[in-house]
């Protein structure tokens, strides 16, 4: 979804990268489906890295397209480097993003919505920066070790 959308995306803005890190069971298909899209320029694999922070540092937009999912840690990451969010509203995804204030929920396999919320975005940075201020409080907030510790400790407590 998102390596289509990145066809679209780039109609708008030539020099639109995509990188998708890590690596999984589609990767070769992932691949292919670059290189017959003629994106090999603007899509790039990066592989499992212990780099993360860096790479997003030089990120504009977080997107998260999956079509089923917990709750995963790439939301969180991208929230803590103060990106805005694209993602699907799969699985405990909600309990992360708040939509339209940390960032945008698209419907899955919706390359289409993923362009228009990706350019609506590009063209406003004044939102972008609200919504990566927003994600990293929430981050603070709700996600900060301190945080889970205290309600972990919560838990056991109301048990006991």
């Amino acid at each position: 979804t998102l390596i289509h959308a990145q066809k679209k995306i780039l109609k708008f803005y030539p020099n639109a990268q995509l990188w998708i890190v890590g690596t999984g069971p589609l990767e070769k298909e992932l691949k292919q489906l670059t290189l017959n899209l003629n994106l090999t320029k603007h899509v790039h694999f990066w592989g499992n890295r212990n780099d993360i922070p860096a790479i997003l540092a030089k990120s504009d937009i977080g997107v998260f397209s999956s079509i089923s999912e917990g709750l995963p840690t790439t939301i969180t990451e991208y929230m803590a480097a103060k990106l805005p969010v694209i993602s699907t509203n799969v699985g405990g995804i909600s309990e992360q993003i708040i939509d339209n204030v940390t960032g945008v929920f698209v419907p899955t396999n919706s390359p289409d919505n993923i362009l228009n919320i990706t350019c609506s975005l590009l063209s406003d940075n004044k939102k972008m920066k609200e919504m990566g201020l927003a994600g990293r409080q929430v981050i603070e907030q709700k996600f900060s070790l301190s945080t889970m510790i205290a309600e972990h400790e919560n838990t056991y407590i109301s048990l006991i």
